[in-house]
């Protein structure tokens, strides 16, 4: 039986873009580390300011870049409404994505939140 691993990420007030204060390692600012995981799901928080969800990933933890489909256009959850969970299976597929951070808006006009905002991200294993 597969398990759901919750894992939170912050975006800072007046900021678009998750941070971790620890990364690999406890090396800084490394993003979720998701090994072994799948990324299924996401959770706002009732408090969000209203936005697209895109995200941002990174095999090494330090080089980060934004995530496209398959057809060339950003993957983007259409402005969920706050408090919402996202559910993602089908969606993208995040084998290979090792850290993984989250932007509120999309790359080319990134969206402020009005305050520090929690957001959780939901694994379940990979299957070898």
């Amino acid at each position: 039986m597969q398990h759901v691993v919750r894992k939170d990420t912050t975006i800072a007030e007046a900021a678009s873009l998750s941070s971790q204060t620890t990364g690999t390692h406890g090396t800084p600012g490394g993003g979720i580390d998701a090994a072994g995981l799948m990324l299924v799901g996401v959770e706002l928080p009732a408090a969000c300011t209203a936005a697209d969800i895109t995200l941002q990933a990174s095999s090494d933890g330090t080089t980060f870049k934004n995530v496209f489909n398959a057809d060339g256009t950003e993957f983007k959850i259409t402005a969920p409404p706050a408090g919402s969970m996202i559910p993602l299976a089908g969606i993208l597929d995040t084998m290979g994505m090792r850290f993984i951070k989250v932007r509120s808006g999309t790359s080319g006009a990134p969206v402020a939140q009005a305050a520090a905002r929690t957001v959780s991200l939901l694994f379940r294993e990979q299957r070898g």
